[in-house]
C-alpha cells in the first residue's frame, strides 16, 4: 500500500471510530441505540482545487491537493468528535 493510501485507509478508520462515539468511554455506542437517536454536523468546505482545472497535474501534486483537503475535513471531524456529534455529513 502506497504512503497515501495508507494515510488515507488510517484517516478514514478514524472517522469511522469518531462516527461510532468510540472515542469516548462515556458513552457506548450501544447506548445510542436504545435512545434511537443521532446528533449529526454537516459540513461543507470549498475544495482546493488546481489554479487551472483544465490543466492536466500530476500524481504528486494531485496526491497534495486532496491532503490538504483531508487535512480540513479531520480538523473538522475533530471539532465535531468534540462536540459530541456522532456523524458527519460532507
Amino acid at each position: 500500500m502506497s504512503g497515501a493510501r495508507s494515510k488515507l485507509a488510517l484517516f478514514l478508520c478514524g472517522c469511522y471510530v469518531v462516527a461510532l462515539g468510540a472515542h469516548t468511554g462515556e458513552e457506548s455506542v450501544a447506548d445510542h441505540h436504545e435512545a434511537e437517536y443521532y446528533v449529526a454536523a454537516v459540513y461543507e468546505h470549498p475544495s482546493i482545487l488546481s489554479l487551472n482545472p483544465l490543466a492536466l497535474i500530476s500524481r504528486q501534486e494531485a496526491l497534495e491537493l486532496m491532503n490538504q483537503n483531508l487535512d480540513i475535513y479531520e480538523q473538522q471531524v475533530m471539532t465535531a468528535a468534540q462536540k459530541a456529534r456522532m456523524l458527519l455529513g460532507t
